[in-house]
């Protein structure tokens, strides 16, 4: 869970272009994570939804590729060429997030991570 929190930190840090409070996120990073294990073991819920979790990470693996490319391509002052590199580290990193979420209850957790942490919209990038 801490790998894929960090990944999540790294690929927001690249899609605004770095700032000290992706660095000062990391630390927290393990909290977080250590947080959301207690939550879920003191959770009734089941979310052993294995027939539904191909589907849904699929979903939102999609439209949080979907959001970066948004967000980027309506960046004003990156030249086209710039643009194209960073869509491909932020592709790699994303897939390489695909990679580490094996379970619905790390999948909920990423996506409650990534909603709470990193919720603004694209157009804050357009200067």
């Amino acid at each position: 869970m801490i790998d894929a929190f960090l990944k999540v930190n790294y690929v927001h840090a690249l899609y605004k272009r770095g700032g000290s409070g992706f660095s000062h996120q990391k630390p927290r990073i393990a909290a977080y994570a250590e947080f959301n294990i207690y939550n879920y073991i003191n959770r009734d819920t089941n979310l052993n939804k294995s027939k539904k979790f191909y589907k849904r990470k699929a979903k939102y693996i999609e439209t949080f590729i979907n959001n970066m490319e948004k967000g980027i391509l309506k960046l004003v002052n990156m030249p086209e060429y710039a643009k194209k590199g960073m869509l491909k580290e932020i592709r790699t990193e994303i897939s390489q997030l695909e990679k580490l979420i094996q379970s619905d209850f790390l999948l909920e957790s990423v996506k409650d991570f990534e909603q709470k942490y990193y919720n603004y919209d694209n157009t804050d990038l357009i200067w």
